[in-house]
């Protein structure tokens, strides 16, 4: 048995670590403290610095993870093997968490003179997650003596990469270095109003006049989302580009801010931003803007202006309104936006201005990036919804906010103030309505160019002449804007957008119409990353239902016995539909939680608890704050509602899915489940509604209590959260789980991966 080395201090890492190379031992060091995780992507250059060859491995691993740590006295950065990566994405390992290093190896990059001491971790232990001994003061620690001056710098240890992406999201980047703020000024010294050329003028002639650096001074109308293009098999600094869309009276035209132009002015540019632009180059533009600016006798060129650092480095300044010369107009930002009565009679597709308040925050999802060929690209984007209220509607709007659009900054979006959104577009879902009957659901998306802003008094001013906008305020004082107010939720499970309740319709509505098989179930429920969102079409056979009653934060019967019954009683919360299949479950492999946890609710937002709110909503933190930075659940108030808790098993393999279904909240005695599981509220026949006593006078007060708070505009979709079904209703309704007995069903499955648990919701099923 090969003798452990123990390392005890940072300082002597290093030395451990060559020691154990050169000879029999394994090596074992104390407990350090994660100070941070950073992440960045592999080049050629990142390979030869950690000293791999496998050309196999390079195509596969793009992500480079870098750590941070500290025993209390000093610190020093390492990198994670690829084959550790998958312990940051699913959460296992982050910030804060202490660790054991059980296997790793210095490398030296012989090519470069330059280069330092890198370590690569190979095999660690979590140990747990705390404070480092003594409280420490973080912001003392200092850098072990054989650090590297680049490895002390807030650079990438490997790689030619200058920034760091998010943990969570290939399109997001991090670092101060992407929150740079551009000087306001005038024009350059000795440039007058007549040395401005027109953008109409350097269309027609831009091949004549690219070597005499001409002038121009424009403003920004459309600003896109920066493309982040790196490639491992190329060494690049700064592979970014960010389209605008500029204009000056004479013409509009896109411009192109390339590489280490992105951090230095991205964040400066808004919607509105006035640019002086000089020694640019000018090509002919291949990318047609998908948006075009509602810009009056302004004609559109193709050209595009390219702003480079470099062959040639473009003068760019950001110009002050103040500071316009007298003779210069420029047009101004116009707005195309609608209220949510209006957003109803748009097509498929529209891009459009909203603007409501929020009585909605949606927790943070995560979904795969696929490439054009469809294959997963190993990246994320992170997405959530919100839903905004503007007062013409009792009906809310429901965006899907991609954070990109966010910007650089972290918005504090949350309930009760007023948000802007442009360039949202109109997803309207109507390729399965075939009559005026059909149920017509729609939500709004995010785009590249959407720009998301509070309206804070600067937006305000701009927005003036918007009729919306002043509306929206008005209504923000009143008592109706308060009601809606006293019913904002935060976080939970939200089924959006509503799927069809027909077969025919579900297909579609989706476009990819892709079943998956049982043998693939316990695969990608495994395979699923941290509050990573993916949607399911699965075929299955019922084998258990169970009802989950929530009274005063307890639940009634949240796990069913294991004995089988032959009858069901009318107070009985369980039915078991297979019991073959039921009885050999503890053999079987079963997927999915047993109960849904708190965080599955909506919590009820109050204003002097959003920070603890905000906080669980958001990423854990990938650099470690200390022990102050940990927030607390307790007197957390969530809107827990009665559930199904529905076991299914594949047709061919017996693996057990655990599935929870919402019933929704004007679910009636008379409603059946097989009607409930496939989004239909209206099949229920006049005798069926007769025999369960639905017309009983306190069923009938029930529904015409219902009913008449809905068209009212008293209900909301959150007010339906938080009341949810009656239980006495449901107990009714889990009397027909029997007719879903010995039947096949397509699912539609909402699958969300939290740290140590998968919750699978139960969206749609239906028979076949």
């Amino acid at each position: 048995m090969a003798q452990k080395l123990k390392c005890g201090k940072l300082q002597d890492l290093r030395k451990c670590i060559r020691a154990v190379q050169l000879s029999d031992q394994t090596l074992e060091s104390d407990d350090f403290l994660v100070l941070a995780v950073q992440r960045y992507l592999a080049d050629p250059k990142h390979w030869a610095q950690v000293g791999i060859c496998d050309g196999n491995q390079k195509d596969m691993v793009l992500d480079v993870i870098e750590v941070v740590l500290t025993d209390g006295e000093y610190k020093v950065k390492v990198i994670l093997a690829p084959e550790l990566n998958s312990l940051i994405q699913t959460c296992q390992l982050q910030a804060g968490s202490h660790i054991v290093i059980t296997s790793a190896h210095v490398h030296f990059d012989e090519t470069d003179i330059d280069s330092g001491k890198t370590v690569i971790v190979k095999g660690l232990t979590v140990t747990g997650y705390g404070t480092l001994p003594g409280d420490k003061d973080l912001s003392r620690l200092q850098w072990a003596d054989d650090c590297s001056p680049h490895e002390q710098t807030c650079l990438p240890l490997t790689s030619s990469r200058g920034y760091h992406v998010s943990v969570w999201s290939t399109m997001e980047m991090c670092g101060d270095c992407w929150k740079m703020e551009a000087t306001l000024s005038g024009l350059p010294e000795g440039v007058e109003a007549k040395d401005i050329y027109g953008i109409k003028d350097l269309a027609r002639s831009w091949g004549s006049v690219r070597a005499s650096n001409p002038a121009l001074l424009v403003r920004v109308q459309v600003k896109s989302r920066m493309i982040h293009y790196a490639k491992p098999s190329k060494n690049d600094k700064w592979p970014f580009q960010a389209h605008l869309l500029v204009a000056d009276k004479t013409g509009a035209c896109t411009a192109v801010l390339w590489n280490a132009m992105c951090p230095q002015l991205y964040h400066s540019i808004k919607e509105g931003t006035v640019l002086f632009l000089r020694k640019f180059t000018t090509k002919k533009s291949f990318n047609v803007p998908r948006i075009k600016p509602a810009l009056k006798n302004t004609q559109l060129f193709d050209i595009d202006l390219n702003i480079n650092s470099h062959h040639p480095e473009t003068e760019v300044k950001v110009i002050h309104e103040s500071r316009l010369p007298d003779g210069i107009e420029l047009p101004n930002r116009l707005y195309n936006f609608v209220n949510r009565r209006q957003v109803w009679c748009l097509p498929d597709n529209h891009i459009c201005d909203i603007a409501g308040m929020v009585t909605y925050v949606g927790r943070y999802e995560r979904e795969h990036i696929n490439n054009k060929f469809g294959r997963d690209t190993g990246g994320f984007w992170v997405r959530r919804w919100i839903q905004l209220q503007d007062g013409t509607s009792c009906k809310p709007f429901h965006l899907q906010l991609y954070k990109v659009a966010e910007g650089m900054t972290d918005l504090d979006i949350r309930p009760g103030v007023i948000v802007v959104c442009t360039h949202v577009r109109v997803v309207c879902n109507s390729e399965h309505i075939r009559s005026s009957h059909d149920p017509r659901s729609f939500h709004l998306t995010s785009t590249a160019e959407s720009q998301i802003s509070i309206l804070n008094d600067d937006l305000k001013e701009q927005l003036k002449d918007e009729e919306i906008i002043s509306n929206l305020e008005q209504w923000s004082h009143t008592q109706d804007c308060q009601h809606a107010m006293s019913q904002a939720l935060v976080g939970g499970y939200l089924a959006c957008p509503t799927l069809p309740g027909t077969l025919d319709g579900l297909k579609s509505f989706f476009k990819e119409w892709q079943i998956l098989p049982s043998t693939d179930w316990e695969r990608m429920v495994e395979s699923l990353r941290f509050r990573e969102c993916r949607q399911l079409l699965v075929q299955a056979t019922a084998v258990h239902v169970s009802l989950t009653l929530i009274q005063d934060n307890h639940s009634s019967n949240a796990s069913p016995s294991k004995k089988p019954r032959q009858d069901v009683k009318e107070d009985s919360l369980e039915v078991t539909l297979d019991f073959a299949t039921y009885n050999a479950s503890d053999a079987m492999v079963t997927l999915g939680s047993r109960c849904l946890e708190d965080s599955s609710f909506p919590s009820v937002y109050t204003a002097d608890r959003w920070r603890e709110q905000k906080c669980r909503l958001a990423f854990p933190d990938t650099v470690y704050m200390g022990e102050n930075n940990q927030i607390s659940s307790q007197d957390t108030e969530y809107t827990n509602n009665h559930y199904f808790t529905i076991t299914w098993t594949g047709l061919n393999t017996k693996v057990l899915l655990q599935t929870h279904f919402l019933p929704p909240a004007n679910c009636f005695p008379g409603s059946k489940l097989s009607n409930l599981l496939k989004g239909n509220m209206n099949t229920e026949s006049k005798s069926a509604r007769s025999i369960s006593g639905l017309h009983d006078k306190t069923n009938t007060e029930l529904q015409q209590s219902i009913a008449a708070s809905i068209l009212s505009g008293k209900q909301t979709l959150s007010t339906a959260i938080s009341e949810g079904p009656n239980p006495e209703a449901l107990r009714k309704v889990l009397l027909t789980a029997s007719e879903c007995s010995d039947k096949r069903y397509l699912l539609v499955l909402d699958c969300f991966k939290e740290r140590d648990y998968a919750e699978i919701m139960l969206n749609r099923a239906f028979e076949l």
